[in-house]
């Protein structure tokens, strides 16, 4: 099957990078096991349970409650642009964050389009009758294993996650990722095999890109965080002056996304430059996932 063969390709490689970066127990270390083995048990539930088609019915009913605005300014928070676009505003206070995140975005996009362009399988709408479901923004046919903004936003808050202190934070970084995921299934587009595969991936990525940035520190570098936050407020830019996510219920969100982050980002970037000058050093607060 399509998605028990992904998960035993990819699964080792992600366990050998996992052992051979870590020769240590740490707390972000055990967290990110019970994050993987959550979500890898919950796939082989839906999935060995068939009851992948019947989850994703009850789930995508909660729009007929709540209406789908709701859900469409939800589920934007998934797209990569809009996620990366929310870290503008911890430039120059937690460089660490935004660089590990950039990181691991990195390895969930080659992972992520590398998988969907090999197994191509089937979205909702290609397979399910219209009257069936609801659907809400665009409609999408194919390329549905894993879902892209469930790794998105796994991989940024699990980030978060490995980068702060406090398992009552760490539980509130968790909860929009879930709302975010399940809103996949709510607008129409995924089944719940497809959030539970980007979800154990995003989260694997996360741990992963904080690892790698421990090790190299080129985004911590001055030239490096005013490339990084030159590269997020381009991303702000084109949030703010186009309809980017495709969800006109939430182009409202969307530009004000922009444009906020685009402001904290510019005085961000002005502090950062002043302290430079100033020969002020700068300050930059470290938090969790440390040697």
């Amino acid at each position: 099957p399509a998605y028990l063969s992904a998960l035993l390709y990819t699964a080792p490689v992600f366990i050998a990078l996992f052992y051979k970066t870590t020769g240590h127990k740490e707390e972000a270390d055990v967290l990110s096991g019970m994050g993987v083995v959550a979500c890898a048990a919950l796939l082989a539930l839906v999935y060995f349970g068939s009851v992948n088609t019947q989850v994703f019915l009850w789930i995508n009913r909660l729009s007929r409650y709540t209406g789908p605005s709701l859900w469409s300014n939800i589920t934007i928070f998934g797209d990569a642009l809009v996620a990366v676009v929310l870290l503008l505003p911890w430039l120059r206070r937690r460089p660490d964050v935004i660089w590990a995140a950039v990181l691991a975005a990195l390895l969930g996009a080659l992972w992520t389009t590398g998988i969907k362009d090999i197994l191509d399988t089937p979205r909702p709408p290609a397979i399910l009758a219209a009257h069936s479901f609801t659907i809400i923004g665009p409609t999408h046919l194919a390329f549905s294993f894993p879902s892209g903004h469930a790794t998105t936003i796994f991989t940024l808050m699990g980030v978060w996650v490995f980068s702060v202190q406090g398992n009552r934070l760490r539980a509130s970084l968790l909860a929009p990722a879930l709302l975010v995921a399940i809103s996949r299934m709510v607008v129409g587009v995924h089944w719940p095999v497809d959030v539970l595969g980007g979800a154990l991936f995003g989260w694997l990525c996360a741990w992963l890109g904080v690892a790698w940035a421990r090790y190299w520190h080129w985004g911590l570098r001055p030239v490096g965080r005013a490339l990084l936050g030159l590269l997020l407020a381009y991303g702000a830019y084109l949030l703010l002056m186009d309809d980017y996510t495709g969800y006109e219920q939430a182009l409202l969100l969307q530009k004000s996304i922009g444009g906020l982050c685009a402001a904290l980002g510019l005085i961000e970037l002005l502090r950062l430059l002043h302290e430079r000058r100033s020969g002020k050093p700068t300050k930059v607060e470290h938090h969790g996932y440390q040697r």
